[in-house]
Parts: C-alpha cells; sequence; structure tokens
C-alpha cells in the first residue's frame, strides 16, 4: 500500500499569513486537484465536508486550537460549518488575545491573574475518534494519527453517533470487535495453504461518492475480486455489465469453497491508501463482506 489519499501538498503551520489568505492559497491547490480528479468536484456530494475537513486540519496551531475549541463547544464537525465561521471565529479569537496583550502591557492597568493564566493555558488537542485529549484525530495531511485508530480499536460512542446522525455508513458488528479481529479474521489451512484476512484501507467510488471504511475480505486463495451484489445495486449504483469472454465461463470457487461462473460485473475506482486505479468486481449474491480482492489482483498491486 502507498500514500495516504487525497493529499494538499502544503500546510499553514510555518506560515505567518493571515487566516483568509491561507484560505485563498488552499482554494487555488483545491481546483488543482479537481482538474486532475484527485478531489471531489464541487457539484459532488462529499466535496464541502472533503473541503472543511482538509482546510481545517491544515490550520496553523492557533487557527487549528481556535476552531478546535469552537467546534467542541458547540458540538459540531468541521464538515458542518463553513469558511466564514472559521474567519469570524478567529477574528474574534484573535482581537480578544490583542486585546489582553494591549492591557498586560499599561502598567497603569491591572489584568485579573486569573484571566491572564487562562489565555496562556496550552490548549491540548482532541481527537474526535478515540475521545482523548493529547493528539489530533489527523494530520494536517488527513493522515490518521490516532493511536487507537491505527491498532484497528473501535471508536467512542460519540463518533459512532455523529456517523449515524450524518448518515455515514456505520458498522456496528466492526465498532465491537477487538484489534485481532479487525485484523484477520480467519486463517484457512488447507492442501493450497489458503488465508483469508480482512482490511478497511480501501476506499471505493460509487455513482455519487467515496466509500470509506468498507470492510475488505482478502483472498490469498486466487479467487476473482468480488463485490456483494445488493450493495452493488443499492450503495454503489454504478452501470452493471456482462462479461462475454471465454474465461467468464470458467468455475471460480468463492471463499466458503462454493463453486460459481461470474459474469456481472462494476467497474469501480479505487484508492489504496493513495494509489488510485480502477478495478473490475464481479458480483455475488451473499458475499460475507462488501468487497473481497482475490490473490491474482493482490499479487500485481
Amino acid at each position: 500500500m502507498r500514500g495516504s489519499g487525497t493529499e494538499i501538498p502544503f500546510d499553514n503551520n510555518t506560515c505567518k499569513e493571515s487566516v483568509r489568505t491561507f484560505y485563498l492559497r488552499f482554494l487555488q491547490t483545491v481546483e488543482h486537484l479537481q482538474t486532475l480528479d484527485l478531489f471531489p468536484a464541487d457539484s459532488s456530494q462529499l466535496f464541502h465536508s472533503t473541503f472543511m475537513d482538509d482546510f481545517f486540519c491544515k490550520l496553523n496551531n492557533e487557527c487549528y486550537s481556535i476552531v478546535d475549541n469552537k467546534l467542541r463547544d458547540s458540538g459540531k464537525r468541521p464538515e458542518d460549518v463553513t469558511h466564514t465561521s472559521i474567519f469570524a471565529w478567529v477574528d474574534t479569537a484573535q482581537r480578544y488575545n490583542n486585546s489582553i496583550h494591549a492591557l498586560t502591557r499599561n502598567d497603569n492597568i491591572s489584568v485579573d491573574q486569573d484571566m491572564q493564566k487562562l489565555t496562556k493555558q496550552p490548549v491540548k488537542d482532541y481527537c474526535y475518534y478515540c475521545g482523548k485529549t493529547g493528539h489530533r484525530f489527523k494530520n494536517q495531511n488527513r493522515v490518521w494519527t490516532c493511536p487507537d485508530k491505527l491498532a484497528n480499536k473501535p471508536s467512542c460512542q460519540a463518533y459512532i453517533d455523529y456517523r449515524k446522525t450524518h448518515g455515514y455508513h456505520v458498522d456496528e458488528t466492526s465498532a465491537q470487535t477487538n484489534t485481532a479481529e479487525n485484523t484477520t479474521v480467519a486463517t484457512v489451512s488447507d492442501s493450497s495453504n489458503r488465508s483469508i484476512a480482512v482490511t478497511s484501507d480501501v476506499s471505493f467510488r460509487g455513482a455519487h461518492g467515496w466509500f470509506n471504511n468498507e470492510q475488505t475480505i482478502l483472498d490469498l486463495g486466487g479467487c476473482e475480486n468480488l463485490v456483494n451484489t445488493s450493495f452493488a445495486h443499492q450503495n454503489l449504483q454504478l452501470q452493471t455489465q456482462t462479461d462475454t469472454s471465454a474465461a467468464a465461463q470458467h468455475i471460480q470457487q468463492s471463499v466458503n469453497g462454493d463453486k460459481f461462473q461470474f459474469t456481472k460485473y462494476v467497474d469501480i475506482q479505487c484508492n489504496f491508501q493513495g494509489h488510485r486505479e480502477k478495478v473490475r468486481f464481479y458480483l455475488m449474491d451473499n458475499l460475507p463482506r462488501s468487497f473481497l480482492l482475490g490473490y491474482p489482483f493482490l499479487l500485481d498491486l
């Protein structure tokens, strides 16, 4: 696996520019990425959430702390607000901070000592995924940094509730399983030493946006790439095609040992943590997970 998904190639932590100037640079970079089909189009349902999540993650440390506190106080996420809200929050906080500094420079004006300590107290980073302080859920490049997420541990209940409320897919089963279950579902030993594992690191693009964190079976036994028929029709909503080649008439073996002929398929744009590729998936009824990647494809990846 390579890379880290859609990546805005700069951050604002080393810059002293205003949040508005940084926003204009950020907007230009997004427009460039859109021309390369590396960022959702303005008309996409995912544009606003992706844009605001990226913009928030790449704010400099001062602005990030200001916006993070405001989001936490209001119980919102970056995609729930607009850039104008962020401008207003930063402007207000910076004006207040300038006023405090002006007061402390004037020896004739007494400033409450507790207020001075409060304004100087460093703001602890907060992670939306695990609900703990001391780290952010992603870095400026939108790469996950939460230790619990990287260890495939379940998220906090607030994160699950938020995704449900905002219409994101939530796998209740995977959220309650332990690290080992999230990493490897099963290892089946037979005459071919077949092994099966599960990953959530691959994203899949449907007709109306990307599907992230979908559990994908990695089958080292040599099967074709498969997609659950119901998931393909109801969620991906991509055009189904028929494979009329002679190879499609060959008998295939599924994960559970049943034999099938796979003739119906969809071509899906996949993101392997930054490496994008269009992959053919054959439709299979009752596939135990949404997707399966077979050994021939994994060998070429």
